[in-house]
């Protein structure tokens, strides 16, 4: 859960952040997911056409959100021909609500503590280090 608290003699300000879940929080997979999420169910072609992405790339990220459970891949015969679907499942709904909650609590503690206060609370590199790793 997301919370900010004050902390320490100097009175600062802290933010715990929950790991989201990984198979979601990447990025193409978080756009598939909420497609998938408001239409329940959507042909791979216009999914990758809606996301911009190729072919190899919304099955690769298709595949991992399959193997986690979150969706089924399928086939529907067309008069075109066989059609790729892709379909959340019950699991995925839950999980991606569940993502969407995670969301919203960063905001509302982000939100309640002041914009400020929460970049002043997120952790950064500090500059020596940021130097020493450039190639």
């Amino acid at each position: 859960m997301a919370s900010i608290s004050r902390c320490g003699a100097d009175g600062g300000t802290r933010v715990d952040l929950d790991a989201p879940d990984p198979v979601i929080h990447q990025s193409a997979r978080f756009r598939i997911m909420l497609l998938l999420y408001r239409n329940r169910q959507a042909a791979a072609t216009w999914v990758k056409d809606a996301l911009s992405m190729t072919d190899g790339n919304l099955r690769s990220h298709a595949d991992k959100l399959a193997q986690a459970g979150y969706i089924e891949l399928g086939r529907a015969l067309t008069r075109d021909g066989f059609q790729v679907r892709l379909r959340i499942t019950s699991r995925g709904h839950a999980a991606f609500r569940a993502y969407l909650h995670h969301l919203e609590r960063i905001l509302d503690a982000a939100t309640s503590a002041g914009a400020d206060d929460v970049a002043a609370a997120l952790p950064q590199i500090p500059l020596e280090k940021q130097e020493d790793e450039r190639p």
